[in-house]
């Protein structure tokens, strides 16, 4: 049989070919996931950790999508708590979408904190209201993943060297 005539034959059970590629690439808890158009060269990236995510310029920790985090309290590595809205001027001119159209729960349990605060943060605790008790998530080696995957071709921000916390008023 001819290779011809062999491609001819087997073509059909080849199926088509997807316009995707994805690549999942995980170094310690922070997990990269790139998808590749080949058709318009494209690639889009999303870098998740343990219930959390990066979206534009901003860190979203995720607590129940039935957990109303709208009143939530943060605090960075050993730093003082403070109310998560203080951060909602800033997270809105920074362009992350915040999902507050919900009147019976706006947060949908998401709690976004910019990137730049996280400086040299290992963990940032988030309780979500005054009431409730704070969960710890563990942000180590962020900074890190954001390099790698910048280097790989993703636009993400990076998180500055030089500590530069400074609670919002």
């Amino acid at each position: 049989m001819s290779l011809g005539l062999l491609i001819a034959v087997a073509l059909p059970f080849l199926g088509p070919q997807s316009v995707t590629h994805s690549e999942r690439k995980s170094e310690g808890a922070w997990t990269l996931v790139m998808v590749r158009n080949r058709f318009t060269g494209g690639t889009s990236c999303a870098l998740k950790g343990r219930q959390m995510e990066v979206e534009g310029s901003a860190l979203v920790l995720h607590f129940s999508k039935s957990v109303d985090t709208s009143d939530a309290w943060v605090r960075l590595g050993t730093e003082e708590a403070w109310p998560w809205r203080r951060l909602i001027p800033e997270l809105r001119q920074m362009g992350v979408q915040l999902r507050m159209d919900d009147l019976e729960n706006p947060s949908q349990g998401r709690v976004a904190i910019p990137l730049h605060l996280l400086t040299d943060a290992a963990a940032v605790w988030v309780a979500p209201s005054e009431r409730a008790a704070p969960r710890r998530f563990s942000v180590s080696g962020l900074g890190d993943a954001l390099d790698r995957a910048n280097a790989r071709g993703c636009g993400f921000p990076t998180i500055p060297n030089s500590p530069q916390f400074e609670p919002p008023h």
